[in-house]
């Protein structure tokens, strides 16, 4: 997976691999990178890991290898 996060996805928004009980982290996309925080502190102020794009496809190309080879 190489593409740019998309940069119209404003909302913070949650895997649906994400527990039932809604946490787990979330993720918002800004052109050129993604924002990553703690579900469980939605706060305006709370702490967001900022990845940039070509991080962000790296990390996502070794999940889903791993996924398939499990």
């Amino acid at each position: 997976m190489t593409e740019e996060p998309p940069a119209d996805h404003v909302e913070w928004f949650r895997s649906s691999y994400s527990s039932a009980w809604g946490s787990g982290p979330e993720v918002r996309f800004e052109p050129g990178s993604a924002l990553v925080r703690d579900s469980t502190d939605p706060r305006p102020d709370s702490p967001v890991l900022k990845v940039l794009a070509p991080a962000w496809n790296a990390l996502l190309g070794h999940l889903n290898h791993e996924h398939e080879h499990q």
